[in-house]
């Protein structure tokens, strides 16, 4: 009879007649108080009621009455978890797991409070796990992608997504996570194209669009980076994120009146929004109101749902509100949180054994082949990130003979596939001996094109990617003519300045200060060995040199370029130019010393830094 009961209760269950499967397990209750199956059952129930203390309170009678079925432990934990007891859920997985480790509910459920709480390498553990045991789902690939992007395996990332895909063709969530990824790989065509197939399955998809006018955006189209935000708007209005994005468009594009115009009603409105107090944070000082715009990134961090992405930007942004006004021990506080949060892992020994390993097989440049490129077109501009480069190239680029192409992954992108081109085995730089005077030309060619393609006209181009350092050897080969600009600065001032910025997985060799020391030290040692071997022009200057004698310096690297002197290089804060970098807004004013000897207010903390650098023979 009881068996009969719970079957009929069952049924009802599956049937979506809560309030009848639950009268049935009552009713089975009563005349078997101890029933485990019942008191699960009428568990489940109350947990798709959201009546989680309930859904505890019945589903630890079942376990009280048997505690060797799995599943009573795997769902007591998401009921655990719906109550905000995450310590309770997580022990309740991982005993359902003790019980029957094949128990793939509770594998997928751990994973996931593993990732929510940010312990990314076990999450991943986990979820790789579930797909060597079973038939991948895309639920199952878009966790091991968002895990991946955590660690800053983005190759990884995208590889995951795209196995997901034909697994749901067309599923619009699947491709905007895949543009997030694609877009902080710096492919932010593949991104916008991506992101347009999600909103032709979905024409309402905000976050899409949202996405979409942050790339836009930070291509310099702020009409359509605009339209977009004010479409998302009509989609949902009041949204905090798409007003957001319209205050975040104007201050990108320097026009500080329209973005506080937008953020002040925007602001009174949500007052406890992240987007929002970011985008006060970025403009407060402008408007001496600093003080308010750190009460509200405060009440933001006390905020309990705010994702660690949303934190990791909070932190950073408080920490350089801190910064400004002068507190840099609570800066320096603030920049740990946040770097803590960023995607950890760096290989810092592969990349000291890759860096020696360039300089090895370029001890002799002069016996490899060498392309018979004779353009004088490229101009590189390379430095540690975060070191001068930006001034430099606005300062250039307002020449009416110069243009400034930015950030280009041309370089690494020919490096990458060169030996599939060249048809050699191996991987770059290892064939580099292998490549013939026909390969170069070839590779030029293709770097040729993609400044043609930006700009059909000025004598000289500049790529201003800082990071073309490691790759000054072959680009010798390829392009014999270019003119190579090395920009310095002092060692501390040009790692607390990486410190001090949000660089994602991009740069991730910033956000652990010993790491950034030892890359400095890394880049240190190639750019010396490029100076004594390389024959290509290169002229080094220094960034405190620039600061001190603007005109001087500028007019050195103009001659330097084959170029007569243009008084607009002078001016290059008053061009229009958009500027994709995070130096963006420091570009936009005349030349100051303040960055000059900013390190020494953080000598206390900098101090490991200061020890590996006098080792090395720097300070």
């Amino acid at each position: 009879m009881v068996t009969e009961q719970i079957e009929q209760a069952v049924a009802l269950h599956r049937g979506g007649d809560l309030d009848g499967a639950a009268e049935v397990y009552r009713q089975v209750l009563a005349a078997d108080p101890g029933n485990p199956d019942a008191h699960h059952l009428l568990g489940l129930c109350a947990h798709q009621r959201g009546q989680y203390g309930v859904a505890v309170a019945e589903i630890g009678r079942a376990i009280a009455g048997n505690a060797g079925v799995p599943a009573y432990h795997g769902n007591l934990g998401l009921a655990q978890y719906a109550l905000g007891e995450h310590a309770a859920a997580e022990e309740s997985f991982r005993k359902a797991l003790d019980l029957d480790p094949a128990y793939h509910p509770a594998r997928f459920n751990l994973a996931s409070l593993l990732a929510i709480r940010g312990e990314h390498e076990h999450a991943l553990a986990s979820y790789e796990r579930l797909l060597a045991a079973q038939d991948p789902s895309p639920l199952l690939l878009a966790k091991c992608a968002e895990s991946l992007r955590a660690l800053g395996r983005l190759d990884d990332a995208v590889a995951r997504y795209r196995q997901a895909l034909p697994l749901a063709p067309g599923d619009p969530d699947l491709l905007g996570a895949l543009a997030v990824i694609l877009d902080l790989k710096g492919e932010e065509d593949a991104a916008l194209a991506t992101l347009s197939e999600a909103l032709e399955r979905r024409p309402d998809f905000v976050g899409a669009m949202l996405n979409m006018a942050k790339i836009l955006r930070d291509q310099g189209r702020a009409e359509e980076a605009l339209a977009a935000c004010r479409r998302a708007l009509q989609l949902q209005p009041g949204s905090p994120e798409a007003l957001a994005g319209i205050v975040n468009v104007y201050e990108r594009m320097g026009e500080f009146g329209q973005a506080w115009e937008q953020l002040r009603p925007a602001l009174a409105k949500a007052p406890d929004s992240p987007p929002l107090a970011l985008a006060f944070a970025a403009l407060a000082h402008r408007y001496d109101a600093e003080s308010e715009a750190l009460a509200a990134l405060r009440r933001c961090d006390e905020l309990p749902d705010v994702s660690p992405l949303m934190r990791q930007k909070i932190q950073f942004s408080w920490a350089n509100m801190l910064d400004r006004r002068g507190d840099h021990a609570g800066a320096f506080d603030h920049l740990r949180h946040a770097n803590a949060l960023s995607p950890q892992g760096f290989d810092i020994a592969a990349y000291e054994h890759l860096s020696a390993g360039m300089q090895q097989i370029y001890a002799a440049p002069e016996t490899l082949a060498r392309s018979t490129c004779v353009s004088e077109r490229p101009v590189f501009i390379v430095g540690m990130p975060r070191s001068g480069t930006s001034l430099v190239e606005q300062i250039l680029a307002s020449h009416p003979e110069i243009h400034g192409a930015g950030e280009l992954s041309a370089i690494a992108d020919i490096a990458v596939g060169l030996p599939a081109a060249a048809g050699l085995a191996g991987d770059y730089p290892d064939m580099v001996p292998q490549l013939t005077a026909g390969d170069l030309d070839a590779a030029a060619a293709r770097y040729l094109q993609v400044l043609q393609g930006l700009n059909d006209s000025a004598p000289r181009v500049t790529d201003k990617m800082p990071t073309n350092f490691l790759d000054l050897g072959l680009i010798a080969q390829m392009l014999p003519r270019a003119r190579v600009i090395h920009v310095r600065r002092e060692p501390l001032d040009t790692c607390l300045s990486c410190y001090f910025q949000n660089s994602g997985a991009r740069l991730r060799f910033t956000s652990d200060l010993e790491i950034l020391g030892r890359y400095y030290l890394a880049y240190d040692r190639v750019m010396r060995h490029w100076r004594q071997t390389l024959p290509v022009p290169m002229l080094e200057i220094r960034y405190e040199q620039l600061v001190d004698d603007l005109e001087g310096v500028s007019r050195s690297m103009v001659a330097f370029l084959g170029l007569a002197w243009d008084p607009a290089c002078l001016q290059f804060h008053a061009s229009d130019r958009f500027v994709r970098t995070a130096s963006y807004d420091q570009v936009r004013e005349p030349i100051y010393r303040r960055s000059v000897g900013r390190w020494q207010a953080y000598a206390e903390q900098l101090a490991p830094l200061q020890r590996l650098f006098a080792g090395a023979g720097l300070a």
